[in-house]
């Protein structure tokens, strides 16, 4: 329906093509040389492709649960990292508005406990989790095919009890 929010990874996926098309870089090269470089992150990234090469917006991308923590660390820190603005305050401001629904841009807006959240959920049970008013970022890795615990929010929710 349209004028509804409806979650769709499509639209993450034309946002990575549409970055290929206008930097005559593909997402991974455009993001190692402005996102990931300057917060440290230069390990062997991975991150699955589309059979015309795009990288996929959506999903695909293999990150080591220290390098998520630093994604959480730069938005709670509103885009800067080591004293530089990575990415600008007004798109990070931007992202965290929840803009119905409980979505901003590409992360999910929660409460945890007393504490507003931002929550990057990622294909197979991956979390990234920050609480900007405790300065805490908090991940999870799963296998979401084990289906025990496929909504890591009891878990953090037990977390934040015990430390908060």
């Amino acid at each position: 329906m349209f004028g509804q929010f409806q979650y769709n990874t499509a639209n993450s996926h034309l946002l990575s093509a549409i970055i290929t098309r206008t930097s005559n870089m593909s997402t991974q090269e455009f993001a190692e040389k402005y996102l990931f470089k300057p917060i440290g992150i230069s390990n062997n990234i991975k991150w699955m492709k589309d059979p015309q090469g795009i990288n996929i917006g959506g999903y695909g991308l293999q990150l080591r649960p220290r390098d998520m923590a630093k994604f959480g660390f730069l938005y709670i820190n509103q885009g800067v990292w080591d004293n530089n603005q990575i990415i600008p305050k007004e798109w990070i401001v931007g992202s965290l508005k929840d803009y119905g629904d409980g979505y901003g841009y590409h992360v999910w807006i929660a409460r945890i406990k007393d504490f507003s959240a931002f929550v990057a959920a990622g294909y197979g049970g991956q979390y990234i989790v920050g609480i900007p008013k405790l300065d805490l970022v908090i991940v999870v890795t799963s296998n979401a095919e084990l289906r025990r615990y496929r909504n890591p929010r009891y878990i953090i929710d037990k977390f934040i009890n015990i430390f908060y």
